[in-house]
């Protein structure tokens, strides 16, 4: 009963936080594709189809244990394929299409989170790259050099992919997430 009440408290936490729909929330803790892992949020780090570590939220940060933090791949259909750098991104767009409740998504599309600017490249040889290929971009602001490291991230995606087609959300939100949070 404990554990239930735990877990029933940060599926609220998280509904609250980024805007989900609680029926997509209860999607994505019944698949594990999100949970608590020593006591923090955690993602799940695959290989070879097994969970081999997590990603996991600190309390100004995140922490990858048990594995490097390798891209996440859902789904298993490259005709087409949505990239993001973050989960949340991933998330908000899986919640507002309604993506386990509608099986053409599934049948046709995957979603591959680079978990991180700093890991455009790391997709290289995950997937085909002959299907339709969209990249989710941030909007993020110039670091103290002038470097915005989504514009990074996608120069990388492009070096690995070669052609993608762009999406970002208006100018005045940060994110994918942050639109949604307002209603996309």
């Amino acid at each position: 009963a404990q554990i239930t009440a735990r877990v029933n408290e940060f599926k609220a936490r998280l509904v609250e936080w980024r805007g989900y729909s609680t029926k997509f929330v209860e999607q994505l803790v019944e698949r594990r594709m999100v949970g608590i892992c020593e006591g923090r949020l955690a993602f799940p780090i695959y290989a070879g189809g097994k969970v081999i570590g997590t990603h996991q939220r600190t309390k100004d940060s995140w922490l990858i244990r048990g594995g490097e933090g390798s891209p996440w791949v859902i789904g298993s259909h490259f005709e087409n394929v949505i990239i993001f750098e973050s989960q949340w991104d991933a998330f908000a767009l899986m919640d507002a299409i309604k993506w386990f409740d509608t099986p053409a998504f599934a049948a046709t599309c995957s979603i591959v989170i680079t978990r991180g600017a700093a890991k455009g490249k790391s997709i290289k040889n995950l997937f085909p790259t002959g299907g339709r290929i969209t990249v989710w971009m941030q909007n993020d602001k110039p670091d103290a050099k002038g470097n915005v490291a989504s514009e990074k991230w996608l120069a990388d995606v492009v070096s690995v992919c070669r052609r993608v087609h762009v999406c970002r959300p208006p100018d005045q939100y940060k994110d994918l997430n942050d639109w949604r949070s307002v209603g996309l």
